[in-house]
C-alpha cells in the first residue's frame, strides 16, 4: 500500500492525478500509517479538510451581521433610476425626430417641375461662365505661343474674381 501511495504521490507532483486519486491521497494522509518521511506533505493534503471542519462561532456571525449598515435609500434609488431612464429615452427620441426633420429638409426636392430646375441650373452656369470670361478678359488675351507661369495666372484669376465679387456687392 505504501509503495502504491508513493507512486500516486509522485504522479500527483507531476500533475497527472485524477480527482479520485487526489481524494485517495487525502484520505491516506488523514490516517496514521503515513511514513515519517512523507508526513511533511500531510498539511498539503489536509488543509481543505481542516478548513471545512473549521466553523466560526455563532456570536461572531451575529455580531458581523449587526454591524452591516442598513440601506434606507432603495426606494429613492429606484425613483431616480426610473427618471434617468425616462430622460435618456426621451432625449433619444427627440434627437432622432430632429435628425429626421433635418435630413428631410436637406434631401427634399426643391423643384416640383423639372423644367424649373433646368432653368435655375442654366442661370447658375451662365453666371459662372460670365465670371470666367470677365476674369479671362481682365488677364488679357493670351497668344498661343506665349508662356505665362502658372502662379501668375492663379494670382490674376483670384484678383479678377475678387473684383467681380466687389462689383456684385
Amino acid at each position: 500500500m505504501k509503495i502504491k501511495m508513493r507512486a500516486l504521490l509522485e504522479k500527483y507532483w507531476n500533475c497527472e492525478t485524477t480527482p479520485e486519486e487526489e481524494q485517495m491521497l487525502r484520505e491516506w494522509f488523514e490516517g496514521d500509517d503515513v511514513p515519517e518521511d512523507l508526513k511533511k506533505y500531510r498539511n498539503n493534503f489536509l488543509h481543505l479538510t481542516n478548513f471545512k471542519k473549521t466553523k466560526a462561532p455563532a456570536s461572531i456571525s451575529r455580531k458581523a451581521l449587526s454591524q452591516l449598515p442598513s440601506i434606507q435609500f432603495y426606494p429613492a434609488l429606484r425613483v431616480a433610476a426610473s427618471i434617468l431612464i425616462i430622460l435618456f429615452a426621451g432625449t433619444g427620441i427627440y434627437t432622432h425626430y430632429q435628425q429626421e426633420e433635418f435630413l428631410k429638409e436637406i434631401f427634399s426636392e426643391t423643384y416640383s417641375d423639372p423644367q424649373d430646375a433646368i432653368k435655375e441650373t442654366q442661370a447658375v452656369l451662365d453666371k459662372v461662365s460670365s465670371s470666367l470670361l470677365r476674369a479671362k478678359d481682365s488677364i488679357g488675351v493670351l497668344q498661343e505661343d506665349s508662356v505665362i507661369p502658372e502662379e501668375v495666372i492663379k494670382d490674376e484669376v483670384i484678383k479678377a474674381g475678387e473684383r467681380i465679387i466687389q462689383e456684385e456687392e
